[in-house]
């Protein structure tokens, strides 16, 4: 879609050239300035000057133009039969439009972009302004059709009744068809039929829109319609003759060329809209210019040629037009093809400046060979004595780097060692460049990958394998690059952590698991262990451990509270759980049952069902104090027993002698009952509430004391007692155990203390035993008498 914008450019460069035309020139018709032996569907001229050329066998060129004459810029072989090109408004895409769909030309690159393939023929296409391509069929479906992303979108122009002759996409981007049927259509680009114009007498040949942005119509009777597109109203012009119009063009501000289908190019006014020159030559019109000397060139086709006519001065009378004519006052020259003021008929090197001798044959004149002898050399551009021509005798690999010329492995790096960027690698292909120049590099990071003779040590990739990562300072397989894959958390020791127990970095308030690679990790949990908790750095699996009980949080029931590890600890602790599983830890023959039935490998029974059944009995031994062991402590400690309770009444007797104050600290600051007295010798010491004796302290053996409660359903009540002193208060150093049983000297005298505070209840309970709360007890007897119960027993 070529724009209004495009062509008022063109007006402009023109513009500039016409005060040098000269004012009184009368243009003669100065015959064809070339033939070329192809017909050519599209002639263009581009913003810079150069010719868009297309030919029906396909071939795309790129042209300078002068005098009349093409010269090839560049070519590009379509393989198509070609049938119209039209150029984009930015000079950088080129449609081609063929019998078999539509190919796209980047220009730049001079490459084939697009294919679009067809089963009919495609006489034109075109750009909309959203970019996609409008194909146009002149025949079969008459119509243009929508294209995008290489397929038809299903969207068309209305179709053209006997067939479409010709097609235009405006900057707005409505598509504007001309057909047999007298009609120009307008339709949007969404296929809405917009406006018909229909005040022709005949087919629509071609339509063009000028630099205002008028619709020029030209018909097979010769007449030239211009359309206001906004009202769309209309002037028309019958040319003389009744040619057929098929080309249109604004060569300047004043100027339209109307051209025909018998080779008259036939100038309008732009202001006036009346008719004026006719340049009349043979042949199709396809195109025409206008020369900076206001010259005409008339590009007409036949049926397998084109021509170039040129309408121009020849003051000379050499036979060459001005505008061809290099020495236009000079008969004997006409060309000077380098410029040098020479013509090419004396000058011996017509193409290079100042030069008229080769000794070597290799083009280039003396005076400009630095290799005059080298028919392959001619420069030395960095002055090391080898050419340019790096394929040629003597060439130069870096024509421009004085300190290398030569490139074995062809990387791009030298092979001179003390050149620049020197090729470590000068036989190895390689484009490593941190470490090394021009060695292997697998992971394209810029450093070299390690070989026998370059380590890490020396630079090369400690990580070959990833992109990311180069240097591994510790060795531990993680690299230093902060922002590289996997990178080391603790680059100068070697680690195999992952992750760690971080503040998270959305809230620095919480902890978060972050990856944290590299860093030392005993237990190899992938935890680091500077992030675990004290102590969880040792155990594999745990790395938080919030009550700080040396359990983790993930075997930790209860993490929050450092008296639960397990749920037999939270059941035998909270006593308002009353689920089926706490009631089961807090029953011991439950807990034995239990033990019983995994060492056996059967399947124990819930709480409930167990609780239910008859295995509360076949499968317990029965409470602790009905034990084989507890019936032989029994026996065993009656015995001692016995002679224990002898010691402790000449004990009573002797403490009797001693002051009120002794006896008062002693039991807890009132003189002991008998009940109390008979409770401590009977060890059922505080049922009484009014004190009681720790006999166990009077012991230094391993025998535990004994339990000598005779019914074992009796449930033990007590209130808080005075706390039992040990041996070492009741006793001093001085006395011997035979003055305190009569056996020996009269007891020292007890010297008189001052009765101490009644005994506070303890602060908190002893942890509960494993089986749970001994049966008969409460609460509150646990709290006072607990401790003297574990001292027995143990965690049981």
């Amino acid at each position: 879609m070529r724009t209004t914008a495009s062509i008022v450019l063109c007006l402009l460069l023109s513009s500039l050239l016409l005060p040098m035309m000269p004012v009184s020139a009368n243009l003669v018709d100065a015959g064809q300035t070339e033939q070329i032996n192809e017909k050519v569907v599209a002639w263009e001229q581009m913003s810079d000057g150069k010719i868009l050329m297309v030919t029906g066998s396909g071939i795309l060129s790129v042209n300078t133009f002068e005098a009349g004459t093409h010269t090839e810029v560049w070519s590009l072989d379509l393989n198509v039969t070609a049938n119209s090109a039209t150029i984009d408004a930015g000079e950088n895409l080129v449609a081609v439009a063929h019998n078999s769909g539509a190919v796209i030309v980047q220009m730049t690159q001079q490459i084939i972009t697009q294919y679009l393939n067809t089963s009919n023929i495609v006489d034109a296409v075109d750009w909309d302004n959203d970019g996609d391509i409008w194909l146009g069929y002149y025949a079969g479906q008459r119509r243009a059709d929508e294209w995008a992303e290489g397929a038809p979108t299903g969207i068309a122009s209305s179709a053209h009744t006997g067939g479409m002759k010709t097609m235009l996409i405006t900057p707005l981007g409505d598509i504007l068809t001309g057909g047999f049927d007298n009609r120009v259509k307008i339709t949007s680009n969404s296929g809405t039929l917009l406006q018909q114009l229909t005040d022709m007498s005949s087919a629509v040949n071609i339509i063009e829109l000028d630099s205002n942005g008028r619709l020029l119509v030209g018909t097979a009777g010769g007449d030239l319609f211009r359309y206001n597109l906004t009202d769309y109203s209309y002037e028309m012009i019958s040319l003389s003759s009744n040619p057929q119009i098929v080309y249109l063009q604004q060569m300047d501000f004043a100027t339209y060329h109307i051209g025909t289908q018998s080779g008259e190019i036939i100038e309008v006014d732009t202001t006036t809209f009346t008719e004026g020159t006719t340049y009349d030559t043979s042949g199709k019109v396809k195109g025409s210019l206008k020369g900076s000397n206001g010259e005409i060139y008339i590009i007409s086709g036949f049926t397998s040629s084109t021509r170039v006519h040129l309408f121009d001065i020849d003051t000379d009378g050499d036979g060459v037009t001005d505008a061809l004519d290099a020495f236009p006052s000079d008969p004997s020259e006409t060309t000077d093809s380098d410029g040098d003021g020479v013509g090419d008929n004396t000058d011996e090197f017509p193409n290079i400046a100042d030069e008229s001798v080769d000794s070597d044959g290799d083009g280039v004149g003396d005076n400009s060979d630095m290799f005059p002898d080298n028919s392959d050399q001619t420069i030395d551009s960095d002055g090391d004595g080898y050419g340019d021509n790096s394929e040629g005798q003597d060439g130069d690999a870096y024509p421009l780097d004085a300190s290398q010329w030569s490139d074995s492995d062809r990387d791009g790096y030298g092979d001179n060692p003390e050149g620049t960027t020197p090729d470590g690698c000068p036989s190895i292909n390689g484009f490593s460049v941190e470490d090394r120049y021009g060695c292997p590099d697998g992971d394209l990071d810029g450093y070299s990958d390690p070989d026998e003779n370059w380590t890490s040590v020396q630079g090369a990739d400690a990580l070959p394998s990833d992109g990311t990562q180069w240097s591994d300072g510790d060795g531990d397989g993680y690299g230093d690059n902060a922002l590289g894959t996997d990178p080391d958390k603790c680059p100068t020791t070697a680690g195999n952590s992952t992750r760690a127990w971080l503040p998270d970095p959305e809230n620095p308030q919480q902890n978060t698991e972050l990856p944290s690679h590299g860093c030392e990790d005993k237990d190899g949990d992938g935890w680091a262990d500077a992030s675990e908790s004290n102590g969880m750095d040792s155990i594999k699996g745990e790395y938080l451990d919030i009550d700080r009980d040396g359990v983790g949080a993930n075997s930790d029931y209860n993490d929050d509270d450092a008296r639960v590890q397990t749920e037999q600890d939270h059941c035998n602790l909270d006593f308002t759980d009353v689920r089926e599983v706490c009631l089961g830890w807090r029953t011991p023959a439950y807990v034995t049952y239990v033990a019983d039935q995994i060492a056996a490998n059967e399947t124990p029974m819930a709480f409930s069902s167990w609780n239910s059944s008859d295995s509360t009995e076949t499968s317990t031994s029965g409470e602790w104090y009905e034990s084989d062991a507890m019936t032989d402590a029994l026996v065993y400690g009656g015995i001692i027993f016995g002679g224990m309770t002898v010691v402790i009444i000449i004990v009573g007797m002797v403490m009797s002698r001693r002051k009120e104050a002794t006896v008062s600290k002693e039991y807890g600051g009132a003189l002991p009952s008998s009940a109390a007295m008979s409770e401590a010798l009977e060890g059922t010491a505080g049922s009484s509430a009014t004190g009681g004796v720790e006999s166990d302290s009077l012991w230094d053996d391993d025998v535990k004391p004994l339990d000598m409660e005779e019914n074992e359903e009796t449930v033990i009540e007590s209130e808080p007692t005075e706390e039992v002193k040990g041996d070492e208060e009741l006793f001093t150093g001085d006395e011997s155990i035979e003055s305190i049983a009569s056996m020996g000297a009269e007891p020292e005298p007890v010297t008189e203390e001052a009765a101490p505070a009644a005994q506070e209840a303890p602060a908190e309970a002893p942890p509960l035993p494993a089986s749970g709360l001994p049966d008969g007890w409460t609460m509150d007897q646990w709290k006072w008498y607990g401790h003297e119960y574990l001292a027995k027993y143990g965690d049981q």
